[in-house]
Parts: structure tokens; sequence; C-alpha cells
């Protein structure tokens, strides 16, 4: 709590009221995660689609907080919106090709990993269907699943904080 306060002091020392209005912003910023996404994604709610909304009420409290909310604002923040949906969609055709080969690889790492337990059961001359379904052959299979998946869940999000902090530093230099 101590570095928390020295830190907010130290931001306001040096900045005074544009200090005082980031850290308000970066108040409501926690607010918004603590109050709506974090909570959106444990119900089980589309993470891409979250992390937008969240991202946008964000971006408009923060900004319009620093900087007033006026109509250079809104133009700034409107550019921010619509550079990021174009950083967005180039990056989810690059994200995609990623996928595709990191998914492959993954498999193929575990597989890899678990090539002597596939040579037993296949040495072991049981049906397939009795091979396939023991708690060790399931437990490789479900952690080549859950990989891929975390991979396919990260590139979206990924690519979607990459386009918005390369929005923000393009909005930081014009300005």
């Amino acid at each position: 709590m101590i570095l928390v306060l020295v830190s907010a002091a130290a931001v306001v020392l040096l900045s005074r009221w544009k200090g005082v209005a980031a850290l308000a912003g970066l108040a409501v910023s926690i607010a918004i995660l603590a109050v709506f996404v974090l909570p959106a994604l444990i119900l089980g709610a589309p993470p891409v689609p979250v992390a937008a909304v969240g991202a946008a009420a964000i971006v408009i409290a923060s900004m319009g907080l620093a900087h007033g909310f006026n109509v250079r604002t809104g133009v700034a923040l409107t550019g921010a919106v619509i550079a990021l949906r174009r950083l967005y969609a180039a990056g989810m055709r690059v994200g995609r090709d990623h996928v595709a080969a990191t998914v492959n690889t993954l498999v193929l790492a575990y597989i890899g990993a678990a090539l002597p337990l596939f040579l037993i059961l296949i040495m072991s001359e049981a049906p397939a269907s009795q091979s396939l379904t023991t708690e060790l052959v399931a437990q490789e299979v479900v952690r080549s699943l859950v990989g891929g998946l975390g991979i396919v869940a990260a590139v979206p999000l990924t690519t979607f904080m990459a386009a918005w902090v390369l929005t923000r530093k393009a909005d930081a230099a014009a300005a």
C-alpha cells in the first residue's frame, strides 16, 4: 500500500492535474476490469467481444479523463477505434496462419514426448479402442487439445492487444 501511495504521489507531483486525471483513468480502468471484464469471463462470455467492449470503455474513460471530454478527444478516440479494427483484422489474417502451424506443431511435440508410451501400446497388441481410452493416452490427448485451445484463444486476444497498443503509440506520437 505504501508503494501505491508513493507512486501515486510521484505521478501527481510530476504531472500535477494531468497526473490526477491519469490516476482517475487508472481507477476507472481497474473498476471496468473488476466489475465487467473479469466477471464476464468467469461467467463464460466470449472473450473477444468482452475484451473489445472493456477496452473501448477503458479508452473512452481514460482519454476523456486525461484530455477532457471534448471534440479533439472525440476525434482522437474515433481514430484509435478505426485504426484498432483495421490492425485487428490484419493481425487476425496473420494469426490464423500461425494457429494452423502452431497447433500442428504442438500436437506433434506432445506425440513426440509421449512416443515411448505409444510404442508400448502398439507392442501390447491390445485393440485400439481399448488402448486409446486408457488414462495415460487420454491424458496426452487432453494435453494436446487444451494446448491447442490455448493457442487458438491466445491469437485473437494477443492480436487485439497488439493492435490496441500500436494505436495508442500512434496516437501518442500524433499528439
